[in-house]
């Protein structure tokens, strides 16, 4: 398994997500970074030994434009692999993260108004460039249609598994920043539920090292973790001990 690093990024600057409340979210403060400056705390990261990182660009899955240049900066300094979740709704967008220099496009189940929007993307773009974000809230799927959030999380990941989706986020917006555990219930019937060969990340609620060890003896294949590293309870050298980075 590998953890990998979140920077929710909105104004410009890194916030502290929690429980989806966007109009709460204030900026970050990390025993990792002084200031909440996405390129400053990226290169710390890198110093760190990460090798890549999750953005979520807040103002562009609530609507803006997405921000381009500055995942292009943070990629140009850092040397960061970069999955980034934008607010995809078309082609196009991908297109443009991609020839940003993101690793990985991320498509969130938030703003996706229908399922073979994924079909296509991963067509034109390979599974290998492609990952959808499941999203959760109050064991429900959090869709951009009535028909995707009336869907089962389970039938969701076995559809987009059909599409072709090698790459799955089971992100649980409830639990984002709160520490208090990943919703091992839900996780587990996907994980039983998709192919062997489909990874699936987990984000929201990762609380400390035991609960990531645990994660990694279900069969998870990375960890979105923000709160628990910029608080300290997680820590690089342990990671690194157990071949998490």
């Amino acid at each position: 398994m590998k953890v990998i690093p979140v920077l929710d990024i909105m104004g410009g600057k890194v916030v502290h997500a929690k429980g989806g409340r966007r109009d709460k979210y204030r900026p970050l403060k990390s025993v990792l970074c002084l200031t909440p400056n996405p390129v400053s705390l990226s290169l710390t990261l890198r110093e760190l030994g990460f090798k890549e990182a999750y953005i979520a660009d807040l103002d562009a899955i609530a609507g803006a434009d997405p921000s381009l240049s500055l995942y292009s900066h943070i990629r140009s300094k850092s040397s960061l692999d970069l999955m980034v979740d934008a607010g995809i709704s078309s082609l196009d967008d991908i297109s443009a993260l991609i020839e940003g220099g993101v690793s990985k496009a991320v498509i969130g189940t938030e703003t996706l108004r229908s399922l073979d929007f994924v079909r296509r993307a991963v067509e034109q773009f390979g599974s290998e460039r492609i990952i959808v974000s499941l999203d959760v809230k109050k064991g429900t799927v959090v869709g951009g249609s009535e028909f995707i959030s009336s869907m089962k999380p389970v039938s969701v990941a076995k559809n987009i598994e059909l599409m072709g989706v090698t790459d799955i986020i089971v992100l649980d917006l409830d639990r984002v920043g709160s520490g208090g555990g990943v919703n091992l219930q839900i996780l587990r019937q996907i994980l039983n539920a998709v192919s062997a060969g489909i990874k699936i990340y987990v984000g929201g609620g990762v609380k400390d090292f035991s609960g990531l060890l645990e994660l990694n003896q279900i069969g998870v294949f990375g960890a979105l973790v923000a709160t628990a590293l910029h608080k300290g309870v997680v820590k690089a050298d342990g990671l690194k001990a157990v071949g998490f980075m």
